[in-house]
């Protein structure tokens, strides 16, 4: 009895996911897509490290600045803004789907583009884990691709970290 009730189970799943294979459509490999933000999120908020050539590098990220740039959005549905003397200091700030937050300056809009998915940036940031001490903690990893080789270096939310991380304070940035 017990065999030909897990039979039937087994020939019941199989049946139902054959079913769904066969039902559900096919995707596509679609290019990552890109939103532009009003803001930084919560997590990347506060004030970032880096200890190289024996002090410190700060870095502040609050709701509308990244380190004195202040944050600007359009609505890229819309006609897109003219660079003017106003606005050229302006950044622009952008999410893809690998959770890398893309700035650029506003200027950078006069490239042509025609929408989200076309823009560039000079500096793309992302939260990723290290472990100090034992612990996970959240460092920043910051992808500056306006330079040719692509350089990267990590900030850390206290000088202590940041330190620990980089003893000798040596210059973090490592081309790839």
């Amino acid at each position: 009895m017990e065999l030909l009730k897990t039979a039937s189970i087994l020939l019941a799943a199989t049946t139902f996911g054959v079913a769904l294979v066969a039902v559900a459509p096919a995707t596509t490999a679609q290019a990552s897509k890109q939103t532009l933000l009003k803001s930084y999120p919560k997590n990347m908020r506060r004030t970032w490290y880096r200890y190289e050539k024996g002090h410190y590098i700060k870095e502040k990220i609050t709701a509308k600045t990244n380190d004195g740039d202040k944050l600007h959005y359009f609505n890229p549905n819309k006609k897109w803004p003219k660079v003017t003397k106003k606005n050229q200091n302006w950044v622009y700030a952008f999410k893809t789907s690998k959770g890398v937050i893309g700035t650029g300056p506003w200027w950078g809009l006069e490239t042509g583009w025609t929408s989200v998915n076309d823009m560039g940036s000079m500096k793309g940031q992302q939260l990723v884990t290290k472990t100090y001490k034992g612990r996970k903690v959240k460092a920043l990893k910051e992808i500056y691709s306006n330079s040719a080789p692509l350089r990267w270096g990590y900030s850390y939310s206290s000088k202590k970290m940041a330190k620990y991380f980089n003893p000798k304070g040596t210059v973090l940035w490592a081309d790839k």
